[in-house]
């Protein structure tokens, strides 16, 4: 505690180079790609945008005060037993940042339908503010003990998109764009695998 009796944040908190945006409705990160980070190429891999990804989501869902225990639970999901897992997830790069590059993060969460939710992030070279990448994901709620999906509430709804933009912001507002195609059905076998390993 500070000495006025405010409560300060911890040293997580004071040294992230994040926070949420003046409307409160969006949350911005700034990362710097790390050397273990990148691949052969020096540029970051796919996992490594994935995870920053989940990282600033994560950070944007403590900032508003949701749970710190990994699933942004509100509190009336967790007395209910429930949480968020991931759908579906559409990454698109259009320049993968270097060693050394510091990339913002934005990020956003709106409903999605009855038992889901969507977030959306843009990324951005810091340098220049250039669009270097975009994402999207739908998220959909389920209760931990039964494994069943289950209808977003009124109580959580309430909880949750009091924190988020109340008219549509999406990644990718084009029509047709990349992020609403199905994933296809493979209907060939692969035409080499090899399982276990290999001497």
């Amino acid at each position: 505690e500070g000495r006025e009796g405010v409560e300060r944040p911890g040293l997580a908190e004071r040294l992230r180079m994040g926070s949420l945006l003046e409307d409160g409705l969006s949350y911005k990160e700034s990362f710097i790609v790390r050397c273990y980070e990148v691949g052969i190429n020096k540029t970051a891999t796919v996992e490594t945008i994935a995870n920053l990804l989940q990282e600033v989501g994560c950070n944007h869902a403590q900032s508003v005060g949701f749970s710190t225990d990994g699933f942004a639970t509100t509190t009336t999901m967790r007395e209910l037993g429930l949480i968020w897992v991931t759908n579906r997830m559409h990454i698109e790069i259009y320049k993968y940042p270097a060693w050394g590059d510091v990339v913002e993060i934005e990020t956003w969460c709106q409903a999605d339908g009855k038992i889901g939710t969507r977030r959306d992030w843009i990324l951005k070279d810091l340098a220049n503010g250039e669009v270097i990448g975009r994402a999207t994901s739908k998220w959909v709620m389920m209760n931990q003990n039964t494994r069943r999906l289950q209808r977003v509430s009124d109580e959580v709804r309430d909880e949750v998109f009091i924190h988020c933009p109340k008219s549509p912001r999406l990644a990718f507002p084009e029509e047709n764009n990349g992020s609403l195609k199905k994933i296809p059905v493979l209907t060939d076998p692969a035409q080499h695998s090899r399982l276990g390993l290999v001497a």
